[in-house]
């Protein structure tokens, strides 16, 4: 094909691009058609690191404590797609197109190739079930990792801090891990609100980075007692520092309380869950109407509950993966009542037909919703 050449007339310009394309099919049409009998590999392993399903089988199981167990997954066969510190996989229920999905953060090593999910006794009756019936040599479909908090080596400082509150533990030490060991910053603070119960394997490996690195400090305060928490951060020094934040909701609103009185800008704080926040006034119980293909169900539900949420402890098959109302996995349809709800990431054409994300939306009524599956 011949080199054009820029006119400094526009309009020379402008006509040279668009016969650009008449030339390039009669340049194609001139090739002989050849048959590659070597298949494109690149297609092929593009296909193995990010499947939509991966078969991993329970390799090993752990009591964390009493209320919560740590499931190891291990993939027999081929590359298993990498995460990072803070990643999230969603476990996939039942068969065929009549599946149920939760998710799950990765309480891992993210330098280890291996998945593992800590499950809590009775949060849902989906999580329930695989604390209970899980066993090794099982085989449980997860789908790839994908993220909603992490370490950005651009962005954040080179300073951190993380507030985390009981279990959420296990969303928050990975990315511990993943910043001291590939010394991505240069000094680390955990403030880790936890109950009297051990967290025997993450207790352990924590112990561990702090003898290694020289940089960590772990400050254990007990949950019970709040005002230690206010009185831990005033100590520190905040200015420079990224700040990760792993709990509850009340959680979240005793840090968001406290961190008000310091001068943040709005990047240098990391929410695990990005959730709206329910209406202060609202502590009201309503009922909720559930539309499934197979059944009309009607379920109690809190206006301080996310309607996903209440839909998994009901015990009610629900898709989910992002819970921040970004995949539409959970996406649903409004057909009566009054939700507050975070509609960033929805479509304008949703809006409009009275689509909702369960994971955002919270009831201001008795409503009736429609599930697609």
């Amino acid at each position: 094909m011949s080199k054009i050449q820029i006119s400094k007339i526009p309009t020379i310009d402008q006509l040279r691009y668009h016969s650009l394309g008449k030339k390039r099919k009669k340049n194609i049409s001139r090739e002989s058609q050849k048959v590659y009998d070597n298949p494109i590999k690149i297609n092929d392993l593009a296909l193995e690191m990010h499947p939509e399903k991966i078969k991993m089988v329970v390799k090993n199981i752990i009591d964390e404590n009493s209320q919560a167990k740590t499931i190891f997954l291990e993939k027999e066969k081929n590359l298993l797609p990498v995460y990072r510190g803070g990643d999230q996989i969603a476990i996939y229920l039942g068969k065929k197109q009549d599946y149920a999905t939760q998710t799950y953060s990765i309480s891992g090593n993210p330098l280890k190739k291996e998945y593992c999910i800590t499950i809590l006794k009775e949060d849902t009756k989906v999580s329930n079930n695989l604390y209970e019936k899980t066993k090794i040599g099982d085989i449980i479909e997860v789908s790839e990792p994908f993220r909603n908090i992490f370490y950005n080596r651009v962005l954040d400082q080179k300073e951190v801090l993380f507030l985390v509150k009981g279990l959420s533990i296990t969303t928050i030490y990975p990315i511990i891990i993943e910043v001291l060991e590939k010394k991505l910053v240069k000094n680390a603070i955990l403030l880790w609100e936890k109950d009297q119960e051990e967290y025997v394997r993450i207790q352990k490996e924590l112990n561990k980075l702090i003898q290694k690195n020289l940089h960590f400090q772990m400050i254990a305060l007990d949950e019970k007692n709040t005002k230690k928490t206010k009185e831990a951060l005033e100590k520190i020094d905040l200015n420079h520092k990224s700040i990760f934040v792993a709990g509850n909701p009340s959680f979240y609103k005793r840090v968001n309380t406290i961190l008000k009185d310091f001068e943040l800008s709005s990047n240098q704080v990391h929410y695990e869950l990005k959730k709206i926040k329910p209406s202060k006034l609202e502590t009201k119980s309503y009922y909720m109407t559930v539309i499934t293909k197979e059944e009309k169900k009607r379920i109690s539900i809190h206006a301080q509950e996310t309607i996903l949420d209440s839909l998994l402890k009901s015990g009610i098959k629900v898709k989910s993966k992002c819970n921040i109302g970004t995949c539409g996995y959970c996406k649903s349809k409004l057909i009566k009542g009054k939700i507050n709800t975070d509609q960033t990431y929805m479509r304008y054409a949703d809006k409009q037909n009275h689509y909702i994300h369960p994971c955002v939306s919270y009831p201001l009524s008795n409503i009736t919703i429609e599930l697609p599956f």
